[in-house]
């Protein structure tokens, strides 16, 4: 009924836009106009296309970006710092520390961190002497296989940073990186991607600890 259709038309209206975003690939540079529509701020068409915009705006990488956006440049009060941005994903089961209890010789096994994981895990990436210098760090995903890597730090070696994903927001802004709004998922890989695309872009990933998902 017509009360339905004006619920409807509530529910698609468009998220407000922040400056600076993202487009689609293809996109950057150019506008792109829908037949008999004119044309959304920032070169998006406005007409029968414009549906599949909004939506992609209340993507996760749409969402991520606005965090990043607003985020960007934040400081402790206290102390003046300039503050990192933790992501986790809300399917988390649990952390792990790969260790060798029989020394270096010996096989590694998963213990599980029961207290204040979390924190162990986040504290033990942000000690690492190249911190400064990395963009994206995160963390060894257990599928089964954790207990044969054999390295505990991995910089630039891999792209798979997904579910838990540290920020450098500084270093971020320096290389001009940013998540995708447009994508619904692996927006985590696509930012690792970019980063890795861009001089002085550096991944890290810590694979003595490990998550469940």
């Amino acid at each position: 009924g017509p009360a339905q259709q004006r619920a409807l038309g509530l529910a698609r209206a468009p998220l407000p836009r922040l400056g600076g975003g993202r487009l689609a690939p293809g996109a950057r540079g150019g506008r792109r106009r829908a037949a008999g529509g004119g044309e959304l701020p920032g070169g998006v068409a406005r007409g029968p296309a414009a549906g599949a915009t909004e939506a992609a705006e209340t993507a996760i990488g749409f969402a991520r970006w606005v965090v990043q956006k607003i985020c960007t440049n934040s400081q402790d009060v206290a102390t003046g710092r300039v503050l990192r941005l933790p992501f986790d994903d809300d399917l988390l089961v649990a952390f792990y520390k790969l260790e060798r209890p029989l020394g270096n010789g010996g096989c590694k096994v998963m213990r599980a961190l029961t207290d204040r994981g979390f924190r162990e895990a986040f504290l033990a990436v942000q000690r690492h002497p190249d911190i400064c210098d990395i963009a994206v760090a995160g963390f060894l995903r257990d599928r089964g296989l954790s207990q044969r890597v054999r390295t505990d730090w991995v910089i630039d070696g891999s792209m798979a940073l997904q579910k838990v994903a540290l920020l450098n927001l500084v270093c971020l802004e320096e290389l001009g990186a940013e998540y995708c709004t447009m994508l619904r998922k692996s927006e985590d890989l696509a930012l690792c991607y970019d980063v890795s695309q861009r001089q002085g872009g550096h991944l890290l990933k810590a694979q003595c600890y490990c998550y469940r998902a």
